[in-house]
C-alpha cells in the first residue's frame, strides 16, 4: 500500500461519531538524535576498522575466509555511518499521523495502528528548542531513539511540528470525556 498525500486511508478508518482534529507527518529533515553524539564518532570508527581489514586483507595473500569475514561488517559499518539516515528518511517520509476524537492513528509504512489515547493513563510529551517535538502513548521513555529504527512504539507522533498544540488536543479531549 503506497501512501497516499491527502491522508485518503483515513477515511475508512473512522468510525461512525468519530471526528479528525488534527492530522499531520513528521518532520524529515530531523534525523539526528541526542544518541548521535555517541554514535556517529562509533559508527565512523567501525566502519573505518572494517574497510581497513578488508583492504589489507584484499591486498595481502590471505586465505579466503579473511576476505569473506570482512565483508558483513564493512556492510554494518555503512549502514551505521550512511544507510540508517536513508531508512530513517523513507519511514518518515512515509508516515502520516491523525488524531480524532477517540483515538491516535499511526500510518506508517503501509501498516495503520492506533491507540485509545483516551484511557491511556501515560502521555508523554518531549519538546525541542525549535517547536517540534514526540507525543508517547503509554510508558516509552525512550522516544524513538534506538539507532536501528526508531520504530519502538506503533502510535507515538514523533518529530510533530506542532506538538505543544495536538498534546492539548489531546489533554482537552481527555477532560471533556
Amino acid at each position: 500500500m503506497e501512501i497516499l498525500n491527502d491522508f485518503e486511508w483515513l477515511n475508512s478508518e473512522l468510525v461512525p461519531g468519530e471526528a479528525v482534529l488534527w492530522k499531520g507527518k513528521p518532520n524529515e529533515k530531523k534525523l539526528l538524535t541526542a544518541q548521535d553524539i555517541f554514535l556517529i564518532p562509533f559508527s565512523i570508527m567501525w566502519c573505518g576498522f572494517a574497510i581497513f581489514w578488508e583492504a589489507t586483507v584484499l591486498f595481502e595473500d590471505a586465505p579466503i575466509i579473511f576476505k569473506l569475514w570482512g565483508i558483513p561488517f564493512v556492510c554494518v559499518g555503512l549502514y551505521f555511518v550512511f544507510g540508517r539516515f536513508i531508512h530513517q528518511k523513507y519511514v518518515l517520509k512515509n508516515t502520516q499521523y491523525a488524531l480524532t476524537t477517540h483515538r491516535a492513528i499511526c500510518y506508517k509504512k503501509g501498516k495503520i495502528s492506533s491507540c485509545d489515547y483516551i484511557n491511556e493513563p501515560s502521555i508523554t510529551l518531549k519538546t525541542n528548542k525549535d517547536g517540534t517535538g514526540t507525543i508517547a502513548f503509554g510508558n516509552s521513555s525512550n522516544y524513538k531513539n534506538n539507532f536501528l529504527d526508531r520504530d519502538d512504539k506503533e502510535t507515538d507522533f514523533i518529530n510533530i511540528s506542532d506538538a505543544q498544540n495536538v498534546h492539548r488536543m489531546i489533554n482537552q479531549q481527555k477532560i471533556s470525556k
